[in-house]
């Protein structure tokens, strides 16, 4: 059944002229849902049947039955074609689908066309998108890692194991055991200790956080007072990879960066100098030593203040070091295995948590002896299918969406109380910052899953083209980069003056002031140029015809986290400095942004895809349904659509006022678009597009 907008009426449809959403390029998109495109990624993939698929998610569905049963609850009714198509879209891939994509299933009469969708999503570009904000909000991750080192590398990194599907746990191995040079090709999981270099301790604490989900900070400085970890232990776990170290592995950098210091070497040199110990000398070592000395300020009887103690697990096997092991290899094993008891159950939990909205356990990273799943039976499920399935997320999430119990209704967050949440469906939440972002680009932008921000290919390049010399040529290299850099800084004086120049000229059109902005763009490209040669570390998110930056790009492809302002950090993306720190709360903030900043300013413009759209439909009626099934993936109601042809009337009936003299053509068709723009800008701004149903 289709629902009805209840939010719709007459007065909000008079509301300001809008276009919905440009992007740079026109036209519209158009997938091919009958095959997997030629050019989607290659998954590592694993036969998993039909029957072996359905199988697991009857046996998901009868434990949520049987609990709904026994404490006396019903489930929710089964979704309708439209509610599901545009939740599989949000869910898998990050955004709400295009009008080709929702029309061809809609119109698809296969009956398996539900999992045929989930299949096909999972194998498309823009699953790599969406599950990557998950990583980054889980890991941390920013392309400026610890505000100091790049961070393009091990985003790269990350990508290319959500692309080729490599499993969960091989993942957090490679990045636990993570060591060379941070930007050598393939060897981005290093910006795994880059990001908190210098701090060891914090590091192991994220990590337990992370894969364990238990919180043990609080032991780092005394006893931990809500569970039973002692700050003792806290240290014996830490053990493993204190000796972990980032470092600039040149003989001589640091002399020579002392001598120029005191030389007078201008700051130009000394940052390039810097700037080539933070890329090219990076490295991660260490984790070969299972000792490390207690504070001297531990205050148990226990151990002694400064006392040297050995690495030793938590809980467990004691992941005991043998003679020629290195600890944070035992330590990876450990965290790792199956047998581990918090390993695979927080993972199945973050994942079902990921599809329904609540976590199996709640909160899902704050494990104690004490905690108790609201429904055992499924929980200890889950965690054995993890196992079963290798530890691959795809094939996991798969049987998930499958699920009767995913394919319903969803419950409104209201009704979740004191009460634990009996998944009588999926719950209702709102867009993330990442899926409001791209959802309103799929609106705008064409073929927006394969547009992409600029990789750590130069960064690379940088790398190979100096990790070879020492420190008497990084010397010259610094000496080179810092006379560019000094260009650049005479470049930006004299742009400075002409731009000022210009300002003052009474008659811009004369020569002096033409002279100038001839100059200014001169020096523009001059600028362009020596960045390129002197800024490895430049991030250019997106070049629109070779020339220039470009911000319509999905959010996993801008620099991360967005700078504060930002659409993005105004709806709530993570500011990456704490695990898990984004929130899609409202907020006034992002009101006015919907109602008369970013949307407005930025994407409204008629190229868009969805004006592209509308332009097909020539009837008004058919015009309202493709703007419904464009914003909301669904067609309108019978009262929807009689509202939007009332506000085209009234629009027209509006113009003729205007025009005493009669209405011309061209004046007829500017009044039925400012009319489907102010519907489109209602349904942009309702509650139904904002959830995700």
């Amino acid at each position: 059944m289709v629902r009805s907008l209840s939010f719709l009426l007459p007065g909000m449809l008079g509301m300001a002229l809008v276009v919905p959403f440009a992007g740079p390029f026109s036209g519209s998109p158009r997938v091919d849902q009958s095959a997997i495109p030629a050019d989607a990624p290659k998954p590592r993939t694993h036969p998993l049947s039909d029957e072996a698929v359905a199988t697991a998610a009857a046996t998901i569905d009868r434990m949520i039955n049987t609990d709904l049963t026994i404490h006396q609850q019903q489930a929710n009714p089964a979704i309708d074609d439209y509610t599901f198509v545009r939740r599989a879209y949000l869910t898998i891939v990050g955004r709400i689908p295009t009008v080709a994509e929702a029309a061809a299933f809609n119109q698809s009469a296969d009956k398996d066309r539900r999992g045929k969708l989930l299949t096909l999503l999972q194998q498309q570009p823009g699953r790599v998108h969406n599950d990557f904000t998950w990583w980054a909000d889980l890991l941390r991750i920013s392309t400026r890692l610890g505000n100091r080192y790049p961070g393009n590398a091990y985003v790269d990194w990350i990508k290319e194991q959500i692309r080729t599907n490599q499993p969960y746990d091989q993942i957090a191995r490679a990045l636990i055991t993570a060591e060379g040079p941070a930007l050598a090709r393939g060897n981005g999981a290093t910006g795994y200790y880059l990001r908190d270099a210098g701090m060891p301790l914090d590091n192991m604490a994220n990590t337990v956080q992370v894969f364990l989900g238990t919180r043990i900070q609080c032991a780092q400085c005394h006893d931990h007072p809500f569970d039973k970890w002692t700050r003792k232990q806290f240290y014996e776990l830490a053990a493993y990879t204190d000796s972990v170290d980032v470092n600039r592995d040149v003989k001589g950098l640091g002399q020579i960066n002392k001598k120029l210091k005191e030389d007078g070497a201008s700051q130009e040199i000394r940052n390039a100098l810097r700037m080539i110990g933070d890329t090219v000398a990076l490295r991660v070592r260490g984790g070969d030593k299972p000792v490390i000395e207690l504070p001297k300020d531990y205050q148990y009887h226990d151990a002694k203040p400064g006392e040297k103690v050995s690495a030793k697990t938590i809980f467990g096997s004691d992941g005991r070091i043998a003679k020629g092991d290195r600890a944070k290899l035992v330590y990876a094993d450990w965290m790792t295995s199956p047998d581990n008891p918090r390993f695979t159950q927080v993972i199945a939990n973050r994942i079902w948590k990921r599809a329904f909205g609540v976590g199996v356990i709640e909160p899902v990273d704050n494990l104690t002896d004490k905690t108790e799943a609201t429904n055992p039976e499924l929980m200890a499920f889950l965690t054995k299918l993890m196992i079963s399935v290798d530890y691959d997320l795809m094939r996991f999430q798969r049987i998930l969406y499958q699920t009767d119990a995913w394919q319903r209704a969803s419950s409104s967050p209201d009704s979740i109380g004191s009460e634990p949440y009996r998944f009588a469906g999926p719950v209702q939440r709102r867009m993330t910052a990442e899926q409001l972002w791209d959802s309103l680009l799929t609106l705008g932008v064409p073929e927006l899953d394969q547009r992409v921000g600029e990789s750590a290919e130069r960064l690379y390049k940088f790398y190979e083209d100096n990790k070879d010399k020492d420190a008497k040529g990084l010397l010259a290299l610094a000496q080179d980069l810092g006379e560019r850099r000094s260009k650049l800084r005479a470049i930006e004086i004299e742009a400075r003056s002409l731009r000022e120049l210009i300002a003052a000229a009474k008659n811009k059109d004369d020569l002096e002031p033409r002279k100038a902005k001839a100059r200014l763009k001169e020096l523009a490209d001059l600028r362009e140029q020596l960045a390129d040669q002197t800024e490895p570390e430049r991030m250019v998110v997106f070049k629109k015809n070779g020339k220039g930056p470009d911000q319509f790009v999905r959010a996993d492809e801008l620099p991360s986290p967005a700078p504060a302002g930002h659409f993005l950090r105004t709806f709530g993306q993570s500011d990456r400095d704490v695990i898990e720190a984004g929130n899609n709360s409202p907020a006034t903030t992002q009101a006015l942004t919907m109602l008369n900043g970013f949307v407005d300013k930025e994407l409204l413009k008629e190229r868009s895809v969805l004006y592209q759209d509308m332009l097909k439909p020539p009837d008004m009626g058919g015009k309202i349904d493709v703007l419904f099934l464009a914003i909301l993936s669904r067609p309108p109601s019978l009262a929807e659509r009689e509202l939007g042809k009332q506000e085209l009337a009234h629009a027209l009936l509006t113009f003729r006022k205007e025009n005493k003299a009669g209405m011309s053509t061209d004046v007829a068709k500017e009044s039925a678009k400012s009319a489907l723009h102010n519907l489109a800008w209602v349904l942009v701004n309702s509650n139904e597009f904002l959830f995700v149903q």
